[in-house]
């Protein structure tokens, strides 16, 4: 479901990764759009209860298998349920096809969970010695990749990305900070969303501890003398990649390493020469196969954006997005064709932004501009709150929260708001350079937007923000609990999708 969409896709388990040819379309009211579901609402899986499904036109239920049920691409534990009647276990379902024909392990991480994996310990274990191969693709500037801890004598291997850096550490000892190694990739930038290969090893031999990072051509090392005969204690360990585990304790190492769980890909990844799959212990929030996955919920600290392909504002046009902010001014999205080259102009542009709360909508076009402004109700509240504009002819109407806040009118003359095809949809905040070419238009507000944005589309299409053309301190993945007002006290939210917990979901 995509705003007031909805489509179904019906194929034979052979047929997964065939691209769909027919998609069968309904919507519902422009005015209705979201599906409001409170925290301790029930999913019914296969038929409903007695109670339910009186009065209900359809009230037969499923005589068969089900199997992989996932709700907003989360998986809902079939058997974690509250009640049942008639169900039994099924062994007769096919796995997905993708999945079990998949032999390379690469895996997508969503940025919801973690991997934690024990160390194989038929292998040979040598405690001067640690080597850790993998490789990764993110536009993520912070997370954690991994992690391996020995907290009853404070040993830590990490590495980690901050600031699209890569950071190595290594303690022997919670409180002696002498023996402890770091080292960093200073002014090279890894969340690129290409490929990176990286190899990170450390060594003490001859009263000399070596720490090094070898990413591609380059070559990142520290060399400490050390006063005491260092030896990992590690034989048994536990390793923790792509984020943290419910089990595992923090404390010790909250201030030390980011604990920001990973959002990307992974393949090829080894410890000491040994292979180990991500999926073979504990985990959540990953699977196998790279290709093909979707993000569509981002953050910025309000000095970020990310750019993806725009569309024009036609006859008939709908954009709608949710976002949740503590921050009362800054850009939502911006349209323009000012990224295709420092000559391009400005207009013509359409821009959404918050100004003291309050939600504004800007359409730069000839005869203009037409401006749109809401009441004195505040949006930057710490809560999820969907946006939706829909354009019909000259007549452009505003909702949040699918209630009409007030509507506005383009110009007889100007009644399209042109955009690029392939760039210029800003979300988030802008460049510098295009801030310099809006200084000459009416748009007063240029500052960046802190906080998130999730589910945009333009009609039926949601954004992918998996593949951004250009952007600059965009966080993918969940929303940080920063941007909540009082994250234990939310009140039930808009599913709008996946903006609330459901019950049964692992």
């Amino acid at each position: 479901r995509v705003g007031s969409w909805v489509s179904l896709d019906v194929k034979r388990v052979e047929d997964l990764n065939t691209p769909s040819t027919a998609l069968n379309y309904q919507n519902s009211d422009e005015e209705s759009s979201l599906l409001t579901l409170a925290p301790d609402d029930l999913i019914h899986v296969g038929g409903m209860s007695k109670q339910v499904r009186q009065g209900l036109v359809t009230n037969g239920g499923l005589s068969g298998c089900l199997h992989n049920l996932m709700v907003n691409a989360r998986d809902v534990g079939l058997w974690n349920f509250v009640g049942n009647e008639g169900c039994s276990p099924c062994v007769e379902c096919l796995q997905d096809i993708a999945e079990i024909e998949s032999t390379e392990l690469d895996y997508y991480f969503d940025g919801r969970g973690y991997a934690r994996v024990n160390r194989i310990e038929a292998r040979a274990f040598n405690p001067k010695f640690f080597e850790l191969n993998l490789e990764f693709r993110s536009f993520l500037g912070t997370a954690l990749l991994f992690l391996t801890v020995n907290e009853r004598v404070g040993q830590m291997i990490s590495l980690e990305l901050r600031e699209g850096s890569l950071v190595m550490q290594v303690r022997h000892n919670w409180e002696d900070h002498g023996d402890w190694l770091k080292i960093e990739s200073e002014n090279v930038q890894y969340n690129t969303g290409e490929w990176i290969k990286l190899r990170a090893v450390w060594l003490f031999q001859k009263g000399v501890q070596t720490g090094q990072l070898t990413i591609g051509k380059n070559n990142f090392k520290q060399v400490k003398p050390s006063a005491s005969e260092l030896a990992l204690e590690m034989y048994d360990a536990s390793y923790q990649i792509g984020g943290l585990s419910p089990a595992f304790s923090a404390a010790k190492v909250q201030d030390i390493v980011t604990t920001i769980p990973f959002v990307g890909c992974m393949k090829n990844f080894l410890i000491d020469s040994a292979t180990y799959d991500l999926l073979s212990g504990l985990h959540f929030g990953i699977e196998y196969g790279c290709e093909g996955k979707k993000t569509h919920t981002c953050s910025f600290e309000g000095d970020g954006f990310a750019e993806y392909a725009s569309v024009s504002m036609g006859k008939d046009f709908v954009l709608g997005f949710s976002f949740k902010t503590l921050s009362p001014t800054g850009i939502l999205a911006l349209s323009t064709f000012a990224t295709s080259s420092n000559d391009s102009p400005a207009e013509p542009y359409y821009a959404i932004y918050l100004e003291n709360g309050r939600i504004r909508a800007q359409f730069g076009v000839a005869h203009g501009p037409s401006d749109f402004s809401s009441d004195e109700t505040r949006y930057d509240d710490g809560k999820f709150h969907a946006f939706r504009l829909v354009k019909k002819n000259r007549r452009v109407i505003i909702y949040i929260n699918d209630v009409e806040i007030g509507e506005t009118r383009l110009p007889k003359k100007s009644p399209v708001v042109a955009a690029p095809s392939k760039r210029g949809l800003l979300i988030g905040g802008m460049s510098s350079e295009v801030r310099k070419q809006f200084s000459e238009t009416p748009l007063k507000i240029t500052r960046g937007f802190a906080g998130c944005i999730q589910n945009f589309y333009f009609g039926k299409k949601l954004l992918n923000f998996n593949n951004p053309i250009s952007y600059e301190n965009q966080n993918l993945g969940p929303c940080p609990l920063r941007f909540t007002l009082d994250s234990s006290a939310i009140p039930p939210q808009f599913l709008y999708p996946a903006t609330v917990e459901l019950p049964g979901i692992r």
